[in-house]
C-alpha cells in the first residue's frame, strides 16, 4: 500500500453540528478517539486533538470528524482539506447529501426536492427498480407511499436524520401512512427529506464499502449483526468483515461471493460511481447497507440499498486497514466489531483474546442504566468466513 506523502501528518477531530441532525453520542465520540490513535501510531503522525476554530495550519494535516462534514469546498480548502485524501469520511456542501435520503430516486419528475439534486445521479438508481423514494413534501410522501404500500404491501417510513434504527415505522394501512405524514417536522422534510421504501422479511443486512487512508485503498463485504428490542425493531450489534486490499474489483475474486452478495457489490459500485455526479463531494470512506429479503405481499426477493453513510461508523474496516498496513504481505483480512449493552446484575460479555476495546463505559444519553460495550477483533486465520460463522437475530 503506497502512502501519498512521508511528511508527518497532524490529525485533528471534528465535532461538526448541524442543526436538525442529531449529535454524535459521547460513546461514539469516545469510540472515533481511539479509532484515532490507532491510525497515528499506523501511521507515525502526530496527535492534534480537537482541531480549534479559525485555527491556520502551516504543515500537511488530517482530519477524523465525528459526523458528515457539512460545508463548502472553498470553506474546506481553508482548513487544509483540499482532496478526499485529507480526511477520512465524508465532505459535503448541503445537509440532505449527508443523509440516506439520496439513496432513492424521486416518485415524479415534478416533485420538490432541494436546489442541489441531481436529477441525473437520481435516475441511475431507477436502475436497481423503484423499491423506494425520496420525498420533500406531504403531497409526494402521500403519493411516493401509496405506490409502494400497493405494490409491496409493507412499507418502512424513514427519518433520514437518525441512524441505527432510530426515526423508523414499519406501515401496513393507509391510514398509518397519514399519521406518519401528520407526524413529519414540515421544516426538516424540506431541508432533510424523508424515505418510504419496501419492508422486507427474513432479512439479511449487508455492509459493503470502501475505505481510502493515505493512498492506502481497501474494499469490503460482510454481514451486520442485529440485536431485537421489539418485533419489527432491531438494534446494530457488530459487523462480521472481509475485508481486501485494492478496489471493489478485488471483492469478486473472493470465493465466497454468493450470487445475492455478487448482485448487492454491483449495487454498491453503481451507487459509488454515480456519486461522481455530485463534484463537491469529498469521500475517503463510504459504507453503504444492503438490505435483502422478501417483500409482504408477493413474497419476491429483493436487494436494496438502505443506507450509505460517509461519516466513520461502527464498521471494523479501519481495524482492518491497519493491520494491512501493518503487514504488506496480507491479501485478505477478517475482522469484526462488537456493540453490546449490559446492565447491573446481568452478566458481563467476554471479550475474546486479542480484542481491542474502543469504549466501556455509561452514554445515559444514548442507554441510560446500560453499561456500553464496543470491541473489535481482526481474524488472522485464513480459513475464517463471514457467513459461516454469522449469527444474526431476525425480528420480522
Amino acid at each position: 500500500m503506497a502512502s501519498s506523502t512521508s511528511e508527518q501528518r497532524k490529525v485533528y477531530m471534528l465535532s461538526p453540528l448541524t442543526r436538525g441532525r442529531e449529535r454524535p453520542f459521547y460513546h461514539v465520540r469516545k469510540r472515533n478517539e481511539s479509532y484515532v490513535k490507532q491510525m497515528v501510531d499506523a501511521y507515525g503522525w502526530a496527535l492534534g486533538g480537537k482541531y480549534p476554530s479559525m485555527h491556520v495550519e502551516t504543515g500537511e494535516v488530517f482530519f477524523f470528524p465525528h459526523d458528515t462534514l457539512i460545508m463548502h469546498p472553498q470553506e474546506a480548502r481553508k482548513m487544509g482539506i483540499k482532496s478526499e485524501s485529507d480526511l477520512y469520511g465524508g465532505l459535503v456542501p448541503e445537509p440532505f447529501l449527508a443523509t440516506k435520503v439520496i439513496v432513492h430516486p424521486l416518485v415524479s419528475n415534478t416533485a420538490q426536492h432541494p436546489h442541489m439534486w441531481s436529477d441525473t445521479f437520481a435516475q441511475t438508481r431507477k436502475q436497481d427498480g423503484c423499491m423506494g423514494y425520496a420525498v420533500f413534501s406531504k403531497e409526494d410522501a402521500r403519493k411516493a407511499s401509496a405506490q409502494l404500500l400497493q405494490e409491496y404491501g409493507a412499507i418502512r417510513g424513514k427519518d433520514p436524520t437518525r441512524s441505527g434504527g432510530r426515526g423508523q415505522i414499519v406501515i401496513r394501512t393507509h391510514a398509518e401512512i397519514e399519521a406518519a405524514i401528520v407526524n413529519i417536522n414540515q421544516k426538516n422534510l424540506e431541508k432533510y427529506g424523508y424515505i418510504f421504501e419496501t419492508h422486507l422479511q427474513d432479512t439479511e443486512i449487508l455492509s459493503i464499502g470502501q475505505s481510502k487512508v493515505n493512498g492506502d485503498i481497501i474494499s469490503y463485504y460482510g454481514l451486520q449483526r442485529q440485536k431485537c428490542i421489539g418485533e419489527e425493531r432491531a438494534e446494530y450489534a457488530g459487523t462480521d468483515l472481509v475485508v481486501v486490499r485494492g478496489g471493489y474489483n478485488q471483492l469478486f475474486q473472493i470465493g465466497s461471493v454468493t450470487e445475492h452478495l455478487h448482485q448487492a457489490i454491483e449495487q454498491v459500485v453503481r451507487f459509488h460511481r454515480a456519486l461522481s455526479y455530485y463534484e463537491e463531494i469529498l469521500a475517503s470512506r463510504m459504507n453503504v447497507d444492503v438490505v435483502q429479503g422478501y417483500d409482504e405481499k408477493a413474497g419476491n426477493w429483493l436487494s436494496i440499498l438502505t443506507d450509505p453513510a460517509l461519516r466513520p461508523g461502527g464498521a471494523p474496516e479501519l481495524q482492518a486497514q491497519i493491520a494491512m498496513k501493518q503487514d504488506p504481505e496480507a491479501k485478505v483480512v477478517y475482522a469484526s466489531s462488537y456493540d453490546g449493552y449490559y446492565q447491573e446484575g446481568e452478566e458481563k460479555p467476554v471479550l475474546p483474546d486479542g480484542a481491542t476495546v474502543h469504549f466501556h463505559g455509561r452514554d445515559d444519553e444514548f442507554k441510560p442504566q446500560k453499561t456500553i460495550l464496543i470491541y473489535s477483533i481482526v481474524h488472522s486465520h485464513g480459513n475464517y468466513d463471514v457467513f459461516d460463522n454469522h449469527q444474526s437475530a431476525n425480528c420480522n
